[in-house]
């Protein structure tokens, strides 16, 4: 069955005409719409109030916003925690596609959270929508948030879940700073078998140190499949010279049986950037290219979990520290990575190609590594299996060794994190 809607005049009829709807049926957006978040509606979700401005209750029912924009406009700051779109529990099978989502909110610095989409429902689809968010001031923001309340392997509310082809932005630029805040562009908690596939994903937040987080993806369900996706976190800090900056992570996994694949992954403009953290067990990225870029501190990947796989992946940095991978798990393998730092070796404070730090077991062949400062390879307390690697043999009035470990004392030092500080500082 086919369902028009257009002329609608609120917030409670948009949503009464979406419900209205039968099972399976497609529901056709036909006018952009405009909504000013004056008045509060509360219903309980999970063990917190949350203001939900829309419910979807309807199982196996596709709303297609046709291209057409809902903007909603929160001038003021709220008691609560708010989901624009809120597909309940029992939606089973449900899909937004094609619709056009704007919020922007002009209250004052808030520690409270918005959410553009929050799912709940098994079997859903989020599909070619263009999300924003948007804010000049201090907020928490969500695009797409997927979670339950139970971890399990069954199939249970949230998982199934499918994000495709979405444009998904946070603009949040703030000029004063109260709270300790962060944006997420995906954020699954718990469910498993989701799908993240073919999405361009641009989170900018500014702050001022590692309590400001900007953040691409964030997982810990199991199964999760992220595919040829674009996905860049930024912080704002285009220079890269300052450790007082956001923290920002492309993609943060705690998830175990990961699939990353084929993805354009960038942490970028921050104090500290990372490409991947990854602290999910039994995780294979393959085929990826991996960057953390503009930052005094930058780390491609940062590996904290045992038995994961990393395979033909292009890893770069044009940090001033760069460390293009950081393991301290065992029982890992790195084979045939191109790892390359792109910025000017006398002008970085320090640089190393792959650290393994408390590690044992790990596999490293075949990887290529070029343009870092001091170190190629190097362990400290680690044990690995060191095979086939090329190390691009660098010169100057600094230390570097192609291979290194805790006993090369000059090595240890170049590399000592509490050497890291902003260029401002050197400058004093």
């Amino acid at each position: 069955m086919i369902k028009h809607i257009n002329g609608v005049n609120s917030i409670e009829e948009l949503e009464e005409q979406i419900n209205a709807a039968e099972e399976n049926s497609t529901v056709y957006l036909d006018e952009d719409l405009f909504f000013d978040l004056r008045q509060e509606k509360r219903i309980l979700v999970g063990t917190r109030t949350i203001l939900a401005i829309i419910s979807i209750r309807k199982h196996d029912l596709i709303f297609d916003g046709q291209g057409h924009r809902i903007t909603f406009l929160c001038p003021s700051e709220r008691a609560n925690d708010i989901a624009l779109f809120h597909i309940c529990q029992e939606s089973l099978g449900t899909e937004i596609r094609n619709l056009c989502l704007n919020y922007i909110y002009e209250g004052a610095n808030s520690s409270r959270r918005a959410i553009a989409i929050r799912n709940n429902a098994y079997g859903v689809k989020i599909m070619h929508c263009k999300l924003t968010m948007e804010s000049k001031t201090q907020v928490n923001f969500t695009v797409i948030q997927n979670d339950r309340s139970v971890e399990t392997v069954f199939d249970r509310e949230g998982d199934n879940f499918v994000v495709e082809g979405n444009d998904i932005r946070i603009r949040c630029n703030p000029s004063e700073y109260e709270f300790k805040t962060s944006c997420y562009g995906i954020y699954n908690d718990l469910p498993n078998s989701m799908s993240i596939t073919g999405n361009y994903i641009y989170i900018m937040a500014n702050g001022v140190g590692t309590e400001q987080e900007s953040i691409g993806v964030y997982n810990n369900g199991r199964y999760v499949r992220i595919v040829n996706n674009n996905i860049k976190a930024n912080g704002y800090h285009m220079e890269g010279t300052g450790t007082k900056h956001p923290y920002v992570v492309g993609v943060h996994n705690e998830g175990e049986y990961m699939l990353f694949n084929s993805n354009n992954c960038i942490a970028e403009w921050a104090g500290k950037a990372v490409g991947v953290l990854n602290k999910g067990s039994y995780c294979t990225y393959t085929g990826n290219k991996i960057i953390a870029t503009h930052a005094i501190c930058a780390v491609s990947i940062e590996n904290r979990a045992d038995l994961c796989n990393y395979s033909g992946n292009l890893v770069t940095s044009t940090g001033r520290n760069p460390r293009l991978v950081y393991n301290e798990a065992d029982n890992v393998s790195y084979t045939s990575n191109i790892l390359k730092s792109f910025f000017y070796i006398p002008d970085c404070q320090s640089g190393c190609g792959m650290m393994f730090i408390k590690s044992s077991e790990c596999s490293v062949s075949g990887n290529q590594i070029f343009g870092v400062k001091n170190c190629g390879i190097f362990i400290s307390n680690s044990e690995i299996l060191n095979r086939d690697n090329m190390v691009e043999e660098q010169t100057g009035d600094w230390d570097f060794l192609a291979f290194a470990d805790e006993n090369d004392e000059q090595i240890v030092s170049a590399l000592d994190e509490r050497k890291i500080h902003s260029i401002e500082e050197e400058q004093l």
